[in-house]
């Protein structure tokens, strides 16, 4: 079953994250609490992994075959939002632009991503494309519930998720950064964050209802409910307080509605293709919006209209990409797997 409310949710996310990129890009004010997009990412994750997976994992697919399955997910469009990073770093030495990475930092920052793992010569853990550190803790993540999160019993879980959150609030007072994660000094605040959010959406997935309601108007207004507590200002409210009840309270509450209600008719196909557009348009859009926003600079064209603009056509070849290159690719690593077979004719998870 295709779960379209959160479909329409996670694409809502990120293009929520794309705006606050392009704030940051551009020095605006107000920021927006777009970066908690993030945490509602890993509760879908545990989610729909916890669905699609776990019952596969106890029975006929083993840790390999998953790993292999999610690098054949992800890998594709990490790759080109890599290589989009690099084109953006080359370009910048050539335009003599200027950056902040020397010879030295370039090579390892350019190797380190590839491999997706964190560049030891920089304080962000991939400065080519820094949203990339989510997606190394998804990996992470992910070989933690093949191997472990699978044989714990749901009380187990609860206890272990209700400790990371409470772990996470004291971290997150302690050093007053919600974004944890994305730079060396705070990546243990970001695997506790990872943890709690993530075992929020597989407690969600082993106590999901046996049947969904549709129910088009709900969804739609738990979309908008999504997309404003994220672009709320940074400094409407005491930030750290706002952003703990967001991420412990607001969007839990969300997502197990939205596993609840589902959007039907037209409403369905459009989130279908917000959630198809959606992981295209975050590994990607970063390194993108870097580099075209040098020529707007250049060009003097006002922040807002490249915003918007760029977000246009970020969503548009976001979906593109999604509908047409993604799926070739991902089916092109699966014939070199025989043991994926099986597997990759399933729909595409995530």
């Amino acid at each position: 079953m295709r779960y379209y409310t959160l479909d329409a949710m996670r694409g809502v996310a990120a293009i929520a994250v794309v705006i606050l990129h392009i704030v940051l890009q551009f020095e605006l004010r107000p920021k927006p609490s777009s970066f908690m997009g993030v945490d509602f990412f890993f509760m879908l994750s545990g989610f729909v992994l916890a669905t699609v997976y776990e019952d596969r994992l106890k029975r006929d697919l083993n840790a390999g075959a998953f790993f292999l399955l999610r690098v054949v997910r992800l890998y594709p469009m990490y790759f080109l939002g890599m290589s989009l990073g690099t084109v953006t770093l080359i370009g910048q030495d050539m335009a003599q632009s200027g950056h902040s990475l020397n010879i030295t930092q370039s090579v390892s920052a350019i190797v380190a991503g590839f491999l997706v793992m964190p560049d030891p010569l920089s304080s962000g853990l991939f400065p080519l494309n820094p949203p990339a550190w989510s997606l190394f803790f998804e990996a992470l993540i992910n070989i933690a519930f093949a191997l472990v999160v699978i044989r714990l019993s749901t009380r187990i879980l609860f206890i272990l998720t209700l400790a990371f959150g409470i772990a996470y609030i004291a971290g997150a007072i302690a050093i007053s950064q919600m974004s944890a994660g994305m730079a060396w000094n705070s990546i243990g605040i970001g695997l506790i964050r990872v943890a709690f959010t993530f075992g929020v959406g597989v407690l969600f997935a082993r106590w999901r209802p046996k049947e969904s309601i549709k129910r088009p108007g709900s969804g739609i207004i738990l979309c908008c409910a999504l997309f404003l507590i994220l672009m709320v200002p940074q400094f409407a409210f005491q930030p750290t307080a706002y952003n703990l009840l967001a991420t412990m309270v607001f969007m839990p509450v969300l997502l197990w509605f939205g596993i609840r209600w589902q959007l039907s008719g037209l409403a369905a196909m459009v989130a279908e293709a917000l959630g198809d557009m959606s992981y295209p348009l975050y590994a990607m859009h970063y390194p993108f919006m870097r580099m075209t926003s040098f020529a707007s600079k250049a060009l003097h064209v006002p922040p807002l209209i490249f915003g918007v603009v760029f977000l246009i056509g970020a969503c548009l070849g976001s979906l593109a990409i999604a509908r047409f290159i993604d799926p070739p690719l991902r089916q092109s690593l699966c014939s070199k797997f025989a043991r994926l077979e099986k597997f990759c004719a399933l729909r595409p998870c995530l």
